[in-house]
């Protein structure tokens, strides 16, 4: 079998049901560890990283998650870090991905693939700034191309399930 050269273990693993975090091998000591959040949570509920020292600025990163969406109303958030400056992975209205890479109001990148309402699905996606970016729906591939440089910033915190600019 042929692993597509991005998807590799990296900065951030999340995963709905068990969420943990793996550093990158260059990265510092970064804290792992795992919870659920197998409950009902309303809208406005978010898990908050404040201490995300390693997860910024990075040259390559994955996000991965299993999500059960239920509905695709503005934009659902998986992990976001501020769309305009740093990394984002959610759902458009439509329910396509959508992944900025880098940040920046245009700089996204959607899949022509929409999810399912009301079933698990896998979601990966993972950018290294020699090689480019890259979305997969459970294990396949379904939009790549090349990018370079390195991730932006946030001065605030990393949130799963909520974006730091739109909420």
């Amino acid at each position: 079998m042929k692993i597509h050269p991005l998807l590799r273990p990296g900065a951030i693993l999340i995963a709905l049901g068990t969420i943990s975090f793996t550093p990158a091998a260059s990265l510092a000591q970064l804290r792992q560890g795992s919870f659920s959040l197998n409950e009902a949570a309303p809208g406005n509920e978010y898990l908050s990283v404040a201490d995300k020292t390693g997860l910024e600025g990075n040259s390559s990163y994955t996000i991965e998650a299993w999500v059960y969406p239920t509905s695709f109303a503005n934009f659902p958030t998986i992990v976001g870090n501020n769309y305009l400056s740093s990394f984002w992975l959610g759902l458009n209205p439509s329910g396509a991905v959508r992944f900025y890479p880098k940040g920046g109001l245009l700089g996204y990148f959607e899949t022509t693939q929409v999810l399912p309402l009301n079933k698990w699905t896998h979601v990966a996606a993972t950018y290294q700034s020699t090689l480019g970016y890259a979305i997969a729906i459970n294990g396949t591939i379904t939009t790549s191309g090349p990018l370079t440089g390195a991730v932006g910033t946030s001065p605030g915190d990393l949130r799963i399930g909520a974006d730091r600019e739109a909420g």
